[in-house]
Parts: structure tokens; sequence; C-alpha cells
């Protein structure tokens, strides 16, 4: 038992010198910091959401409970620095609108304020479902080996033989239109690249002597696997999840831009851009700003994963 306490003091302190080192370098890219800094401004601005801008704007009844002016629908402000051509139709009132309205007389820059919470939340449930499962699953195939394996690799190939976003939309289709089916459809098309990313870990990780030292201190086969073998392939897993977060919230954004959105109404990203789709030549804003968005989150998120990996990756390391 000393001894088993002592396998694991050395190797949480090694951790822990390992991480203050990955800071050190994650610090050091200038990339990395930029696309943390936006992460985590589109993280804080999601968070604060309701706060910033009042959730009842969303409505189409509008803040005061009548609808919006029709005379608000696709308008840009006529005092607005940003001039987008004679045949774009302007708003003179006393409001400010620095993004322009959408087609519903909402003030665009509000709506996606509170966009930001519907697809960061669902991009974050999804990514950490999809990542517990499809890891869960390729730990054990890869521990355990044999017929359990085999056939989680088959099923697997099943997954890896359709594209994602079509069949997310197969799955979409069937269940109805809701944010929850959205998330189901978008997870089952997922997981199968975490258990293939896990299982290689685990078959790399199994081989290494302290597996072997573990066992003859008479430590069971899910003790080893969980709290040993798990935590020191899990790098991978973090840098893959990081990555994911701006693909999901593409790939969400793209059902909802196809009509799978449970209101046309809901403040989302996608659902604004298809609203800009419409108006593209009248009010090119609505799809621009949406579109913008939606691409600058995913660059920042990926920004962050890519460098996770260069500091996580022992063989990338500078």
């Amino acid at each position: 038992m000393q001894k088993d306490s002592e396998v694991r003091r050395g190797e949480w302190e090694a951790r822990l010198a390992d991480i203050k080192y990955m800071i050190h370098l994650f610090r050091k890219n200038p990339l990395v910091m930029t696309g943390t800094i936006i992460s985590l401004f589109f993280i804080i601005v999601a968070l604060l959401a309701n706060f910033i801008v009042d959730p009842r704007l969303a409505t189409t009844e509008g803040y005061t409970g009548g609808s919006y002016p029709f005379e608000r629908k696709y308008m840009w402000s006529a005092n607005h620095p940003i001039v987008w051509g004679p045949d774009i139709a302007l708003h003179d009132g006393p409001e400010f609108f620095y993004l322009g309205t959408d087609g519903w007389g909402r003030d665009l820059l509000s709506m996606i304020i509170l966009a930001l919470p519907v697809d960061l939340y669902n991009a974050f449930i999804i990514v950490v479902v999809a990542a517990l499962l499809g890891t869960t699953l390729g730990a054990l195939a890869g521990y355990a080996g044999g017929i359990f394996d085999e056939a989680v690799l088959r099923i697997t190939d099943v997954f890896f033989a359709f594209p994602g976003l079509v069949l997310a939309l197969v799955f979409a289709s069937m269940f109805g239109r809701s944010i929850e089916t959205l998330q189901f459809a978008i997870i089952l098309v997922w997981w199968p690249p975490y258990v293939r990313l896990m299982r290689g870990q685990v078959l790399s990780e199994k081989e290494k002597p302290y597996v072997e030292a573990l066992k003859a201190l008479g430590a069971g086969h899910l003790r080893v696997l969980f709290r040993h073998v798990m935590l020191n392939a899990i790098y991978p897993i973090l840098v893959q999840a990081t990555m994911d977060l701006g693909g999901v919230i593409l790939t969400f954004s793209a059902l909802m831009f196809l009509g799978f959105s449970p209101s046309k109404s809901l403040p989302e990203l996608g659902n604004l851009a298809a609203d800009g789709y419409n108006a593209i030549f009248s009010a090119p804003w609505v799809i621009l700003f949406s579109g913008l968005t939606m691409l600058i989150i995913s660059l920042a998120f990926n920004l962050v994963g890519d460098g996770l990996r260069d500091v996580l990756d022992p063989r990338l390391r500078r």
C-alpha cells in the first residue's frame, strides 16, 4: 500500500510539473493567446447575454409587448458610418442599430448576443457527451481487446461510412424539429472519432512498464484503466474536443440554416443566417455579420486546440 501511494504521488508531481511547462509554452504562442482571448470573450458574453440584452427583445412582439413596426424590417441606420448603397432601406428614427435589423425588425447586434448562449451551450453539451461516450467505449475496447474491441470498431465503421452532416440530417428528419433532437442527431455522428483516438492511446499506454507495476501491486483492471491509463492518454482527447467545439457550432448552425429550427424567430446564428439568405441583396448585413460571428468563434476554438496540441504532444514541443 505504501509503494502504491508513492507511485501515485510521483505520478501527480510529474504531471503537475508537466502542466506548468505546458502553460509556459501556451503563453509563448501569440496566435494561441489570440484564440484564447477571443474564445473567452465570446464565452463571457454568452454567460452575461441576458444581462447585456433584455431577452424579451428576441420575441417577435418586441420589448413593449406590441409587434415590431413593419418599417424596421431589414433596416440600416441612416446616420451609420458604413454605407451599403443607394438601394438599401434606411431607418431615420431615434433608434440606432449598429448592425442593422433582421427580418423581424429586431436589432441584429442584440440577436447575435442572445444567439451566443444558444450555440455555445449546445456545442459544449454535444462535445462533452460525445467525448465521454466515445472515450469510455474506446478505452474499454483498447484495454479489453478481443470480441468487444472488434464489435466496437465495426460499429464505428458503420457511422464513418456516412457523411456526418447527412446522417445528422436523417436523424433530425426522423425525430422532429427541436433542440434536443438536434443535439441527439449531432452526438450520434460525433462520438466515433473519440473511440478511435482513445483506443489508440490506450493500446500504447497499456504496454508501458508502469501498468505492469500497478498490476503487480494488486491494482484491479478498472482502477488501472480509469485512474492511470486514461489520465495519461487524455491529452489528445482534450485537443480534439477543443477543436470540435467550432465544428459542432458550424454543424448545429447548418442544421438550423437548413430549416430544422424549432422556431424561425429563435435567436441563433444559423437562424439569423437563413433569414439573411432570403434578403441577401436587400439586407446583406444579416447574413454577413451572423456568418462572421460563426467564423470567428470556430477559428478561435481551432487556434486554442492547435495550441493545445503543440504543448501537449511532446514530439511537437519546441
